[in-house]
């Protein structure tokens, strides 16, 4: 016997049969829209990535950025300089390299032991003008940094005795 919660279930489940491969995302501006990946986030450095249609009505002045949090809801992010204009734009975000991430509401300084607490990333939209404008965000992911090819085995170059 099915109860009520398997067949609501069931019914949902069937209702898609082809994959999802986008979101649609109101703006809530001036507040920030926050779209988060889906997919869990695992440790280690990561590239945000995704792709972004933006519609003709969205504001001039929209802005977007990458952020990654820890469990306990540390916020690092990474701003695009300039604004998303309409049209389809690929945005990837480095989360690292040599200029540290923003941390935002505490003083955390972003290093290897933070990125491998993550557990949640995305983009992070914003305007100073009232905006309802739907955006399309597909591929959103955060994609684990491969790690450094190497060209030669390790060696030891420098060894200083005291």
């Amino acid at each position: 016997m099915f109860r009520w919660s398997t067949w609501i279930v069931l019914a949902l489940l069937g209702a898609h049969h082809a994959p999802l491969t986008g979101v649609e995302a109101e703006l809530r501006a001036p507040l920030t829209t926050v779209v988060a990946v889906t997919a869990p986030v695992f440790e280690g450095d990561k590239e945000i990535r995704a792709t972004v249609t933006v519609p003709a009505d969205a504001p001039a002045d929209l802005g977007v950025a990458a952020f990654v949090t820890d469990r306990h809801g540390r916020w690092y992010q990474r701003l695009r300089p300039g604004t998303l204009a309409p049209g389809t734009h690929e945005l990837r975000f480095a989360m690292a390299g040599l200029e540290p991430l923003q941390a935002q509401d505490h003083h955390g300084g972003w290093n290897s032991a933070e990125s491998a607490k993550t557990v949640r990333a995305g983009l992070l939209f914003w305007s100073a003008s009232a905006s309802r404008a739907r955006l399309i965000v597909e591929g959103l992911q955060a994609k684990a940094d491969a790690p450094p090819a190497r060209t030669e085995p390790p060696r030891l170059l420098d060894v200083t005795l005291g």
